[in-house]
């Protein structure tokens, strides 16, 4: 059974490996995934928001 391709989104104040994180407990049970995005803002001297999103790449 093929299924179709999603994209799930996480986020991180601390780091991209976090966002990741983030984004794979949303996944769920996919064999492959791929990162298509990263993202990061600024938000004053200190504060960063880290994104990142993945895509399933079901056989």
């Amino acid at each position: 059974m093929t299924t179709k391709p999603e994209d799930y989104t996480g986020y991180s104040e601390s780091s991209i490996d976090d966002a990741i994180t983030d984004a794979l407990e949303k996944v769920g049970n996919h064999r492959r995934v791929a990162v298509i995005e990263t993202r990061s803002s600024q938000q004053g001297e200190n504060q960063c928001q880290y994104q990142v999103t993945l895509t399933t790449q079901d056989d």
